[in-house]
């Protein structure tokens, strides 16, 4: 009995050694509490809070300022979190607690800042050299041939615009059943590349491919209802936000389904088997 009591307490010593020779040291270090995949989409703070409960010492941040419309990525949406340099990880690996942890997250541009290096950027330089000699008569007929030129580029611009108050052809198709098509086919042909514009909504807009920033958006003339259709259905293909020139504070940090627009675009071409209406953006203006 005694020789079985000896033998045991000599097994259990063994195994207490073994196991503090096979285990890990891990003073002054944090495991990991999330995968790589897992971070992209959560809000930054919450991602934050889990790096600090978890020990995580040195946390930093970077904005990634490419939202325009936020109704796909929202404000303050994690891209991905780097540990020590290092985008590709498990949880629960054990790293020290000062690592460099860098959470990239969206935000909306800083409108006051952008405008600010727009300014700096359209300043004119200093000069720091000779000044050309201009004598006041060749100044004031530049000024002059300058503002008739801009008066009657301005003056083509308006001229070119097709409204339904100027051109009744638009009127026309703008009114009409939206199955009818050979009207929008003659009307697209007499008028490409000329621009129209006219009273709309926004009635549907999608991803364009696996693009995260281009869109193709249907628009129709008059207000949104979702139940009718007047006139064909008029679209915007492969577009960036920019594109659109979007004007009114109701664009401020979104577009959306069901948003009333005045719409300003170049006739593109009517597609008769999808039965759409092509359009090239001019601009969007809040109505």
């Amino acid at each position: 009995m005694k020789k079985i009591v000896n033998f045991m307490l000599i097994v259990i010593i063994l195994l207490s050694l073994s196991a503090c020779g096979n285990g890990e040291n891990h003073t002054g270090e944090v495991k990991i509490p999330m995968d790589s995949s897992s971070v992209k989409g959560e809000d930054y703070k919450a991602v934050e809070e889990d790096f600090e409960k978890s020990g995580f010492t040195n946390i930093k941040f970077e904005t990634i300022d490419d939202l325009i419309i936020g109704f796909l990525v929202k404000e303050g949406e994690v891209e991905n979190v780097s540990v020590g340099g290092n985008r590709e990880y498990s949880s629960d690996t054990w790293v020290p607690a000062d690592t460099e942890v860098i959470i990239r997250y969206h935000v909306f541009p800083n409108k006051e800042s952008t405008t600010t290096e727009q300014s700096k950027e359209e300043a004119p330089a200093e000069s720091s050299g000779a000044v050309e000699e201009t004598y006041p008569e060749e100044i004031i007929e530049d000024t002059e041939s300058d503002d008739m030129e801009d008066t009657e580029s301005e003056s083509d611009v308006a001229e070119e615009i097709l409204t339904a108050e100027n051109c009744e052809e638009l009127a026309k198709i703008l009114s009409m059943n939206a199955s009818i098509c050979d009207e929008y086919i003659d009307f697209a042909e007499k008028y490409k590349d000329r621009t129209i514009e006219f009273d709309g909504h926004i009635d549907y807009l999608m991803n364009y491919e696996d693009y995260k920033t281009r869109y193709d958006i249907l628009l129709t003339a008059g207000d949104y209802d979702p139940d009718s259709q007047i006139g064909p259905a008029f679209k915007f293909e492969n577009v960036g936000i920019s594109e659109l020139h979007l004007q009114g504070e109701a664009f401020e940090n979104e577009i959306k389904v069901g948003q009333s627009v005045r719409i300003r675009a170049k006739v593109n071409n009517f597609n008769q088997k999808s039965e759409l209406f092509f359009l090239d953006p001019v601009s969007l203006t809040e109505r």
